[in-house]
């Protein structure tokens, strides 16, 4: 049995399910990044750089490293390891680099790669992401009742922000409705969700299988880039357009210090009318 497993193992019956659901996923990307490698703080300072490269943010890294550290504690205190070779996350600083970003062009380039495919589920998710800014887990688990046909409004509260109960309303476009509408059943999936499919995948494993399979079809697209940086791009495709902050806030439930942190997303164009 593996470090991992060991320890998974030890928190069965502590931890809810839910919650060792977490772990394991979080573990196992570090698994994959660590491969045989020795486990040491240079190794766990370029695993942090891993996972901001790969698209997610500075918290989502953080949470990450804070459970590899807590393996090896436990680790540690099980007498499975001689020491914790993960220092606590206070003796490196997390770099804040520029969010990467899908364009619309990537966006497009997608989209073909996917009815290419014949991934109706993935032309509903890739258009869900960025005509809605919604997070993957948001896209996969959405559900009907959340969708209101005629007046063509998404209305739901995102996994992400649940615990402050703050709905977030976003426009449906009629392209995006005919996607949802397309999406490929699932026979042994919940009907309730738009994607029953996805939400399956979701459900067992969070992002994990999902975010894998979006990684080949964009590399088939030529996008080296995460789906989380579809939202990434959406944001900052509003505020090129001029869309006020506060409405872009309304759309994604950012908060006003995330959103201002994409000031430096501003295309050139965009700074040439400004300046005009």
């Amino acid at each position: 049995m593996s470090n991992i497993e060991q320890f998974l193992a030890g928190q069965a019956g502590i931890l809810a399910e839910s919650t060792l659901r977490t772990y394991r996923a979080r573990l196992a990307v570090f698994a994959e990044f660590a491969g045989t490698q020795s486990v040491n703080s240079l190794l766990c300072k370029s695993f942090l750089g891993h996972l901001l490269n790969s698209g997610r943010g500075r918290r989502t890294a953080a949470t990450y490293y804070t459970t590899l550290h807590i393996l090896y504690e436990w680790l540690r205190e099980a007498g499975i390891v001689d020491a914790n070779p993960v220092p606590k996350l206070k003796h490196f600083a997390i770099p804040s680099i520029e969010r990467q970003t899908i364009t619309l062009e990537d966006v497009t380039k997608l989209l073909e790669r996917a009815k290419t495919d014949g991934r109706g589920d993935w032309t509903y998710a890739i258009l869900c992401a960025w005509e809605t800014g919604l997070r993957l887990g948001d896209v996969a688990t959405l559900r009907w009742r959340e969708v209101n046909v005629a007046d063509q409004v998404i209305r739901r509260i995102p996994i992400k922000t649940r615990r402050f109960g703050k709905t977030v309303e976003i426009p449906i476009s009629p392209e995006l409705l005919q996607a949802m509408r397309k999406t490929p059943p699932y026979v042994e999936g919940d009907s309730s969700f738009v994607c029953p499919g996805m939400a399956q995948k979701y459900l067992y494993d969070q992002h994990r299988t999902l975010s894998a399979e979006f990684i080949r079809l964009a590399r088939k697209a030529g996008v080296n880039k995460s789906i989380h940086c579809i939202r990434h791009g959406r944001v900052s495709h509003l505020l090129n357009k001029g869309v006020p902050i506060a409405v872009v806030r309304s759309i994604t439930g950012q908060s006003l210090k995330v959103l201002q942190g994409y000031s430096h997303g501003a295309d050139l164009e965009t700074k040439r009318v400004a300046l005009a």
